[in-house]
């Protein structure tokens, strides 16, 4: 077991190394309620809820994946047209992920649901 699990690290934190990542850090993200002013209007009822869901890609190939409050944190790879996510720690995220990036990279689709993210 203990073998299994070091052997899993290594692999794991090493996978990124040969992996081709963005050039400089990147921000995309999901307006959850669809406009601005739409969520100020929600969050005066629920003060606590987010307006987004976002995704912070380093050049290092580290992921910082937010979809409600818990941070889903790993690595990821450009993989032809699609940034491909495998978290260490995933809360509220499947363990693997794809988004499929837009022609300029100014979108990136969630292949899970569709939903269109945003470069910030």
């Amino acid at each position: 077991m203990k073998k299994s699990m070091i052997v899993f690290c290594i692999l794991f934190f090493t996978r990124g190394a040969f992996a081709v990542t963005f050039p400089e850090d990147r921000v995309y993200q999901y307006n959850i309620f669809g406009s601005e002013r739409a969520c100020q209007e929600y969050r005066r009822i629920n003060p606590v809820v987010n307006c987004y869901q976002y995704g912070n890609f380093s050049t290092d190939g580290d992921v910082f994946l937010l979809f409600t409050d818990v941070p889903n944190v790993g690595k990821y790879s450009l993989e032809e047209n699609k940034i491909h996510v495998v978290f260490a720690i995933h809360h509220d995220a499947p363990q693997e992920m794809e988004f499929l990036l837009s022609e300029d990279q100014r979108s990136a689709t969630n292949l899970l649901d569709g939903r269109i993210w945003n470069l910030k």
